[in-house]
């Protein structure tokens, strides 16, 4: 009776064990892809913010500048190339102005 015991803990050992590895195998894809959007949005924030002072300063209609901005928010990863995840929308709480 013993040995039967030993064996349905090392059964459910085992099973635990596997769930486990998947569902860091999942957290750890999302925690890469909200590592790329965070490096997009850190880019395009310093690029929003130059776009600000050159507008200030008037250069806004400088070629450059307006190349650039456009790049950071048209190039393909500019935006989530996916869905958000149901969790992902329940977070987003949207532009704070």
């Amino acid at each position: 009776m013993q040995g039967l015991l030993v064996a349905d803990v090392l059964v459910w050992v085992m099973q635990r064990r596997v769930v486990l590895a998947d569902r860091a195998e999942r957290l750890r894809k999302e925690l890469s892809e909200i590592d790329a959007e965070v490096a997009r949005l850190e880019a395009a924030e310093v690029v929003i913010g130059q776009f600000i002072e050159a507008e200030w300063s008037g250069q806004a209609d400088d070629p450059a500048v307006a190349e650039e901005l456009k790049r950071v928010t048209t190039t393909p990863g500019a935006g989530r190339s996916h869905p958000p995840s149901p969790h992902h929308r329940a977070a987003w709480k949207g532009p704070h102005f």
